[in-house]
């Protein structure tokens, strides 16, 4: 029986190209033979770096303001940076969920109000909050830098934490943590805060039930305790000068002085494991898993810090370090690998990781240790991988300059963290004077290969053995750092 297409359908059709042969399939990519030298490239030429200026002035409440001028565009940016936050937490979750509600209402504006208000000014306004702290921030045309700084302090001295706006981020929050267990990379740095700091605040995971816990009385009581200018500092970037902003601020901040606010200080203490152990968390039907392996390294204040932080960058810092010149270039076992170091109060914590294929784990796994070891034994630094990784550094350096919002982030690191004032002019010289046998003896004296803490997250059906394989002792714990079975 014949079927007659409409008319339209037949034009269709008659407008589809013919199909073209398909392509032949691209060769395979051919992993790099470890056996061929690399070749690394020279350094550049040094970028010149000028250290920005920093005005300080102080308002009538004691409220310090620094302020760096640069006049390139027509643009203020300001930050009022607080040094309380999740550690000072009676339900985990307190510190964040009372920064983010600060600018979804204050005095007699709601968000969608002030939003607007905002938008007719071309301004921005945003609040944020963590375990060392939170920050209220703005950046305005220079003009209209006033009428935003109206804002800001409205949101800072009368925050209203309505409650309408409050559910609908909880629910948000609460899905957030649903999520985060399940993708074997949410999971890892959900879980390793738990294994690096124990019950110590930055340990304390947020869960449903801590979300669900936390409301308005509770964010406005937090804000009360800890919202004022004892634990506040203004950092201002900008086409202003520091006479004028301290003007404008005086006149919305000035009398910003409310009673009975404490300065707690955060307390850490870390504990490295008697022996190297290995964590496990089951993600069944996981099509890559993450390996990472922590060591606790110390501060960024400690004389030999920046030998160690080049040593890392060899490490695996870059794309050209070793790991990833291994796990990626030479093996094909993932799409990147990297070492860092996990700052913050107390000591810092240097994670080396990558996600991998799941059947490749085991060797993975076997990799990586055997670049930790070779790095501090039989293949130390080269006087190649070392000028590299400086040059890099130093030319990287400078970049953190160029917008006012970097400028202001890196002022607030010194500040919270009480680092010397002159870190950013001081901080080239110190790359440049690490030496060979420096930077070898600082990675060799604060890895400790004894008291490694390892993670792995996969699906136990099919990487088990391997792991079990890698010889270490092996706990298994769940999505949120709980020991399994107990």
């Amino acid at each position: 029986m014949l079927r007659w297409f409409p008319i339209t359908a037949a034009i269709a059709l008659s407008a589809c190209p013919k199909p073209t042969p398909t392509e032949p399939a691209a060769d395979a990519v051919v992993p790099h033979d470890p056996a061929v030298a690399r070749d690394y490239p020279e350094p550049l030429p040094e970028r010149p770096l000028v250290v920005p200026t920093l005005e300080t002035r102080t308002l009538s409440n004691g409220l310090k303001v620094m302020v760096v001028p640069n006049n390139e565009v027509p643009i203020v940016n300001v930050t009022v940076a607080f040094n309380v936050g999740g550690f000072a937490d009676e339900v985990p979750g307190e510190a964040r969920a009372t920064f983010d509600m600060l600018n979804e209402g204050a005095g007699d504006l709601n968000a969608a109000q002030i939003a607007k208000k905002l938008q007719t000014m071309a301004s921005t306004l945003s609040t944020s909050g963590g375990a060392d702290g939170g920050a209220v921030s703005i950046s305005s045309l220079t003009k209209n830098l006033g009428e935003t700084l109206d804002l800001l302090a409205l949101v800072i001295e009368e925050p209203s934490f309505p409650e309408g706006d409050w559910e609908l981020m909880q629910s948000r929050y609460v899905a957030g943590v649903e999520s985060s267990r399940k993708d074997p990379v949410a999971i890892s740095r959900r879980v390793q805060n738990r294994l690096l700091f124990g019950d110590q605040y930055r340990g304390r995971l947020p869960s449903e039930e801590h979300y669900q816990a936390i409301d308005t009385a509770k964010m406005k009581a937090w804000w009360a305790k800890y919202g004022g200018p004892e634990n506040a500092v203004v950092l201002v970037g900008g086409a202003t000068d520091a006479d004028t902003v301290t003007e404008l601020l005086e006149a919305r901040l000035g009398d910003w002085k409310p009673e009975g606010i404490e300065s707690p200080k955060a307390e850490v203490t870390t504990t490295p494991p008697e022996a190297s152990t290995l964590y496990f968390v089951d993600k069944p039907g996981a099509a890559q898993s993450v390996v990472r392996a922590y060591n606790y390294v110390g501060t960024r204040t400690d004389a030999d810090w920046f030998a160690y932080d080049l040593a890392i960058d060899v490490l695996g810092g870059s794309f050209m370090s070793r790991l990833n010149l291994n796990l990626r270039e030479d093996k094909a076992y993932t799409y990147g690998a990297r070492c860092g170091t996990i700052l913050g109060y107390g000591t810092g914590i240097v994670s080396c990781g990558a996600s991998v294929k799941t059947d490749v784990t085991g060797p993975s796994l076997t990799e990586m240790r055997k670049e930790l070891d070779m790095i501090r034994g039989d293949k130390p630094i080269t006087a190649d991988e070392l000028a590299y990784m400086q040059g890099a550094s130093v030319n990287g350096y400078p970049k953190r300059f160029e917008t006012p919002s970097a400028l202001l982030g890196e002022q607030v690191t010194i500040w919270r963290y009480d680092l010397p004032v002159d870190w950013p002019s001081t901080y080239l010289d110190n790359i440049k004077s690490v030496s060979l046998e420096q930077a070898q003896a600082a990675l060799a004296s604060r890895w400790n290969s004894d008291q490694e803490i390892w993670l792995v997250v996969g699906d136990k059906a099919v990487i088990g053995e391997d792991v079990k394989a890698f010889g270490l002792p092996i706990v298994e714990i769940d999505a949120n750092g709980d020991v399994v079975g107990e």
